[in-house]
Order: C-alpha cells, then structure tokens, then sequence
C-alpha cells in the first residue's frame, strides 16, 4: 500500500485556485485509502482470530501428539499458539496493517489542515498580504492623505470662525 501522501499536501501560493479546486478530490483520494486500510486491518484480525482458534483446537484435541505430557492449561495453551509461526505471521499482518491505518488518519488529518492552509491563505491573498508593498503603501498613503484632508476641510466648514469670515468676505 502506498502511504506516500506528503507530496499531494503541497500548497503553492501563487496557484490557491488550482490547490483549492484539488483539494476535495486529495481528501476524498486518502479518505478512500484510509477505509482500504481499515478494511484490510479489520480482516487481518479476523484471519489472526481464525489462526488463533484453529490453533486451539489442534492443541486441545491433539495436546499428546504435540508433546505435551499431561492436559495443558490455558495458560500453557496460549503460550503456545503465541509461539507458533502461523500465529506469529498473522499477527505481524496486524500490527502492519494497523500501522498502515495510523498513517493514513494522520493523512486525512494533514488534509484537514491543509484545507484550513488553504483558507487562511486566501483570507491573506484577498487582504493584499502579498501584493506589492511600497505600491500598495503608496495608494494606501495617498488615500489616506485625501480621507485627512476632506475631513479637515468638513471641520473648517463647520466652525463657526470660519463661517463669519467667509461672510465678510463675500459682502
């Protein structure tokens, strides 16, 4: 099973529409391989538990044949299906198939959090966070300057010293 994810988390910030239109379909891509991967663990256990009782079973009903000298106990049974290869091997079926699952719910949530990546890269793409600097602080300057001056002169308009001269310069 391929767990090699790490190249679809890439974002490149000067293409976010092409990241955010790929972005449903690489979670939905993992999310699927995610379920494979349980699918597999999930009949990896059962196999391990089929291997486990047909094991039982020959040790129960064949104890003499196996070696043993008298009846064995249960604890004596379990030690010895745990030390038989099929056992061994089915369980090693487990243990990777079940690493295979912890990788890939550390995927789906790397996908997560590339999609919040992703938003928070547009909210600063929209705020002109990467637009050019000194020509944004220039506008920005300017209008800022113009907003000053309008509000000043709305302020000289209003004061009553002001009023009285413009009258007596218009009489």
């Amino acid at each position: 099973m391929d767990l090699n994810y790490k190249d679809d988390l890439a974002i490149d910030k000067d293409s976010l529409e092409e990241c955010l239109v790929e972005q449903p379909e690489l979670y939905a891509k993992w999310s699927q391989v995610w379920a494979q991967a349980v699918r597999e663990r999930d009949e990896a256990k059962e196999a391990l538990n089929l291997v486990k009782a047909e094991l039982d079973m020959k040790i129960r009903k064949s104890w003499d044949i196996l070696g043993f000298d008298k009846k064995p106990t249960d604890m004596a049974i379990t030690t010895w299906i745990c030390a038989q290869k099929d056992y061994r091997d089915a369980n090693f079926i487990l243990i990777q198939a079940t690493y295979n699952v912890n990788v890939l719910e550390a995927a789906k949530w790397a996908f997560q959090h590339r999609k919040d990546a992703l938003d928070n890269l547009t909210k600063l793409f929209l705020s002109n966070y990467y637009a050019d600097s000194k020509a944004v602080g220039k506008e920005t300057r300017d209008m800022l300057d113009d907003m000053r001056q309008k509000k000043h002169e709305a302020v000289l308009d209003n004061n009553p010293r002001a009023i009285k001269l413009k009258r007596r310069k218009q009489e």
